[in-house]
């Protein structure tokens, strides 16, 4: 089991990467943000097209 030492060693280095850390400005979160929702907007109609046509295509064939 870790001590309490090494723990508050442990956290002490998270501290300080955290710190280290270099936080995208608020223009490129909503870039990427944005980016990222379009993506998952064009992913969505793809596949909803593909089930739709898949469908179809199954009650045709079990008609």
């Amino acid at each position: 089991m870790a001590s309490i030492s090494s723990i508050a060693q442990f956290l002490r280095e998270v501290q300080a990467e955290a710190k280290r850390v270099q936080w995208p400005d608020a223009r490129q979160t909503m870039v990427t943000t944005s980016v990222v929702l379009v993506f998952v907007l064009v992913t969505a109609l793809f596949l909803f097209g593909v089930d739709s046509t898949i469908s179809l295509l199954m009650k045709w064939v079990l008609k």
